[in-house]
């Protein structure tokens, strides 16, 4: 009890025992007068000994009370004394052993941790998964020419991946199935001085450098957009890649450059004596890159920091060291990079409700004498599918995704996560933190039942047991509840240490940024979020999802097969899906009936095999194959099926939006909330049949199913006004593409400049070397001088890193824009380059030169094929670019027809 507490305590007792005193003395007067004698003198004499009696019981009781009161506040202060003692001991103590252990670690390191073993070969099955379908919108700009950095757009290339005798072979087109072996262009392998012909993997498990070789055979894939993942064949060891490269930079000075794609994963040599600094190094250092691109801004960061960390003082001082585990990786265009799933030494340990095994052992040194630290991870047997999610920064304004919580509107002591974000990372608009996009990766698996030591049945025994007298579909939801689990893991590895469990109950994360399923359960983002627990559906919670369930994803977006026993009384066959990722999220898992009036046709693992899927004999009815689940970019779900018409059976595909029309989710926020139950409403919007052939027209040779056209959209546009077009035309205006080389619209924005704090970290050690003893010989003379002086000393350091920059492109030297005339609008302009399209909007328009045309500022845009061609322009500035509201936000759109 703290000693407030007990002050109110002891009063509380003052008065109880004042009041019981008044009381007593009360009664006793009472009594008293009711004693006396009734003649005279006697009743006089009597009375008045009663009357001294009560003041005399009534002033002791006063006093009884003052006395308390003085007590309890004199208790009080000595308590608030002995409190403070303890409290400065404790702080002393504190800090004394602070600096015990910094002396100690100074002057006697604890030997670093390093890798003593892991299981390299975790034997696990799989089922079938041999092909894939893409639609990647980076591959526009394959060809690495000046004009292709601004192909970037939502029509890309329709990539098909396919097993053949265990090898990737694809097709960057819509035509033959008969594709090419998967593997690096002649330039990747001369630029990177590949040391393999052909299909190549490379590895990180041992050394930073890597380890190149062939690929391993593959008995799975899935891809999305432009990554694909691969599983090798009946081992849990998987692989992605990049089809293409994403980056095309022309810098400051005119080199056009392919920058590299990146990733975090955990240092295999961390600890190691013969790791070497360079293979940090080399992934992070582009020759000629100014640097200023979001894809490698932080690049002399990341180099300056590894360069403290393997600093010799830092090197092999454990503790300092093992704070920052993680090295960056390319990810190289068509070779194959093994993902690095391994627990860090310090993350957190698996949750008691899933079943782990023992996966890396880190130790400090090679004797008996040397501690031992084991990480797990999560369990399984099984992967019935395998898929990955890839969403650019200019596709999360888009409602047809879904995601109702974004990790950017927790809670934060500045107010809005925008403020500090941009800070960071530069002049954008952002949902979830997604800077240029993010990549989940995704699996579906079977896990091993817990045992229940309380229950004298071992469950697996007795799902067994009807498993071979019942068909599956013939057992209860409960049998199952528990069997079958998502994993997910971020491509940025090492944050999210493990493959996680799909979710909010695997939330201990050791990184500072957290997803947003690790935010749920904080009590001051529940205003925020809104998150219901009650009325998270979890499928596989409830056994819904069944041995012959398959997963679906594209975007953040998964799609599974499943099947409820107690709902038999309708369709018990259902599709459950939920958008999860790292920064934004669902509140449940949502259900939908297959399409009405069909048959559910579910297949062997032995039919999955033939005929490509379809049933040896179809029902003479219309009819669906559940486990086809498949789901393009562009939200479109579609299942393998046939239709009755005309008496005769088509074979094609059943094809719904993931969302309807107004990208509403069903149930809704509100009625997940008042219901607290999410299965009380599904999506019941129409499934419409395509015949196979057209189906596969629509899918290869269209970016958005339905729309018969590429597309190349944008969601910010301003409107202007053409002061002076020196004669040209409005065909011409509207045909041109216009480039602001003055630099004459400008959005004024504070950012960390990384490399300024570079070079703060590689003068770390010399400026503490001088910094530590000033400020402790001021410390010794005078206390607050020395805080005064470190304040200073960090204002000037924030000072030093934080910069005002006008520049109005996030990404290029220049600003590109397209012009048209719009009824009711006039002329609005838009960036030419799709991914300038998420930046915070113009501030400013500087007047161009001498031109004096009238007393509003203005700029002058030049059009690229031909300098002489100019016209003068100001922007109105009236359209917002981005509701700051998610949930209500609205987007004003053109599009720019390709042919």
């Amino acid at each position: 009890m703290s000693c407030w507490e007990q002050e109110i305590e002891d009063r509380s007792n003052c008065i109880r025992s004042r009041d019981n005193g008044y009381e007593s003395c009360s009664r006793r007067e009472d009594r008293g007068y009711s004693q006396c004698c009734d003649w005279f003198p006697c009743n006089l004499i009597c009375s008045a000994l009663v009357w001294i009696s009560n003041i005399v019981c009534v002033a002791y009781t006063w006093v009884a009370q003052i006395v308390c009161l003085a007590y309890a506040t004199i208790k009080k202060l000595v308590c608030d004394v002995v409190e403070f003692v303890i409290m400065v001991v404790e702080e002393i103590a504190r800090i004394a052993t602070a600096v015990f252990n910094f002396l100690k670690n100074l002057f006697f390191p604890p030997k670093p941790y390093y890798i003593a073993y892991s299981t390299e070969s975790k034997r696990v099955a799989s089922s079938l998964q041999p092909q894939a379908d893409a639609w990647s919108a980076a591959f526009s700009i394959e060809q690495r020419t000046e004009a292709s950095r601004f192909r970037f757009r939502d029509t890309g290339r329709f990539l098909r991946y396919t097993l053949s005798n265990e090898t990737v072979l694809w097709n960057a087109g819509s035509g033959d199935l008969a594709g090419r072996t998967y593997q690096p262009d002649n330039e990747t392998v001369r630029s990177n001085s590949l040391p393999i012909d052909g299909a190549v993997c490379v590895s990180y498990q041992n050394v930073r450098a890597g380890e190149f070789s062939i690929p391993p055979a593959f008995d799975m894939i899935a891809a999305s957009a432009d990554r694909v993942i691969a599983k090798e064949a009946g081992k849990a060891n998987y692989y992605i890649s990049v089809p293409t490269h994403l980056y095309l930079h022309q810098t400051r000075t005119g080199n056009l450059l392919v920058l590299p794609q990146t990733c975090f994963i955990n240092d295999p040599q961390l600890g190691k004596g013969e790791a070497r600094l360079q293979d940090l190094i080399n992934p992070i250092t582009v020759a000629f890159d100014d640097e200023i691109h979001p894809a490698t801004s932080r690049f002399p960061f990341y180099r300056a920091l590894f360069r403290l960390l393997e600093n010799p003082l830092a090197k092999e001082n454990g503790n300092l060291r093992e704070k920052f585990t993680q090295m960056d990786i390319r990810l190289l265009s068509r070779v194959w990079v093994r993902m690095e799933t391994r627990p860090a030494k310090n993350s957190y340990p698996v949750p008691v409700n899933y079943v782990s095994y023992d996966h890396v052992t880190y130790r400090n040194g090679p004797d008996d004498s040397a501690d031992i630290i084991t990480r797990q991870s999560i369990d399984y047997n099984t992967v019935l599918s395998l898929g990955v999610g890839v969403s650019h920064f200019h596709e999360q304004y888009d409602d047809i995704y879904g995601g109702e919580m974004d990790t950017l509107d927790e809670w934060s002591p500045v107010g809005s996560w925008n403020t500090g974000y941009r800070l960071a990372n530069g002049p954008i608009e952002d949902i979830g933190g997604w800077v240029d996009g993010t990549c989940i990766y995704y699996q579906l698996v079977e896990v091993p039942f817990l045992r229940v030591m309380s229950d004298s049945n071992d469950r697996e025994m007795e799902l067994q047991a009807q498993l071979d007298n019942y068909p599956v579909t013939e057992i209860p939801n409960r049998y199952f509840a528990g069997r079958y689990l998502v994993l997910w893991i971020d491509e940025q590895q090492a944050f999210n240490e493990r493959w996680r469990a799909l979710g909010f109950q695997d939330f201990w994360y050791q990184s500072f940024v957290k997803p947003v399923s690790a935010n749920l359960s904080k009590p001051e983002n529940n205003p925020i979020f809104h998150f219901n627990e009650a009325a998270y559906l979890d499928p596989m919670a409830k056994g819904f999802i069944r041995p012959f369930s398959r997963m679906a994803v594209a975007r953040q977006v998964i799609i599974i097969n499943g099947y409820d026993f107690d709902a038999r009384s309708s369709q018990p066959h259902r599709l459950y899906s939920i958008h999860f990722c790292w920064p934004t999220m669902d509140r449940t898992w949502r259900w939908r009936p297959l399409p009405t009036h069909c048959e559910p046709v579910l297949l062997t693992s032995k039919e999955m095999l033939v005929n490509d899927w379809w049933p040896f004999e179809p029902p003479g009815t219309d009819a669906v194959l559940p486990q086809s689940v498949a789901l393009r970019e562009d939200m479109t779900i579609y299942l393998r099926g046939q239709k009755l018409i005309n008496g005769y059976a088509h074979r094609g595909r059943w094809v719904q939006k993931y969302l309807p029309a107004n990208c509403g989710e069903v149930p809704s926020e509100q009625n997940l909330q008042a219901n607290e139950n999410a299965t009380s409403d599904g999506y019941y919007h129409p499934w419409t049949f395509y015949e196979e052939e057209v189906f596969q027209k629509m899918h290869s040779w269209y970016s958005h199913f339905g729309v018969y056209q590429n597309i190349n959209s944008r969601c910010q546009f301003y409107t202007v006004r053409i002061e002076d077009n020196d004669g040209i035309n409005e065909e011409e205006l509207e045909t041109f593409v216009w480039a602001d080389e003055q630099h004459g619209f400008t959005r004024t924005h504070r950012k960390i400049s990384w490399a300024r704090i570079a070079d703060i970290l590689d003068r770390l050690i010399p400026i503490l070397a001088i910094a530590i003893p000033i400020l402790v010989a001021i410390s010794v003379f005078n206390f607050l001088s020395s805080l005064v002086a470190l304040l200073a000393l960090l204002g000037l350091s924030v000072t030093y890193i934080i910069t005002t920059n006008p520049h109005p492109s996030y990404f290029e030297p220049v600003l590109y824009f397209k012009m048209r005339k719009i009824t009711h609008l006039g002329y609005i302009m838009w960036f030419y380059d799709k991914r300038e399209d998420k930046t915070i909007r113009f501030d400013h328009v500087a007047s161009a030169g001498d031109k004096k045309l009238s007393s509003k500022a203005h700029t002058q845009l030049t059009a690229t094929h031909d300098p002489t061609k100019k016209i003068y322009c100001v922007s109105g500035f009236a359209l917002p670019q981005y509701p700051e509201d998610i949930y209500t936000r609205q987007h004003y759109c053109t599009a720019d027809k390709l042919g």
